[in-house]
């Protein structure tokens, strides 16, 4: 497709489609637009810790409908800024959840009368 592209350039898609086998033109255009308008290496570089702030930020301040503002800002795709943001907010609840799974064992143990060697380990294990 960007081959296609490079060679079309990015206005002529039932012609770029000729080229592709199962394709429509809009199919093609999506595509292009979606996710191979960036540059190869953008599409690949790893989001940076601020860009994930900014993502966190524009997410709680902000309507989800618009990715496309913050994605501009990024120079990367709507829909991998979009996807990164669901990341981040499963790994946030994924930490949360075994926070809380580690202090409901912490009062267990508190609870529960172990032997010594017991409690050492499990202390470890959960700190």
């Amino acid at each position: 497709l960007l081959d296609a592209v490079d060679k079309y350039g990015a206005k002529k898609w039932n012609k770029i489609a000729q080229e592709l086998p199962n394709r429509n033109g809009h199919h093609a255009r999506l595509r292009y637009y979606n996710y191979l308008r960036f540059s190869r290496d953008d599409a690949r570089r790893p989001f940076t810790e601020a860009e994930d702030e900014a993502i966190l930020r524009f997410a709680a301040q902000s309507d989800f409908h618009e990715w496309s503002k913050l994605a501009k800002e990024f120079n990367r795709g709507d829909n991998s800024v979009k996807n990164r943001y669901f990341l981040l907010r499963r790994r946030e609840m994924k930490r949360r959840e075994a926070e809380k799974n580690a202090e409901a064992l912490r009062c267990q143990l508190a609870k529960k009368t172990c032997s010594s060697l017991d409690r050492v380990s499990i202390m470890a294990l959960i700190n």
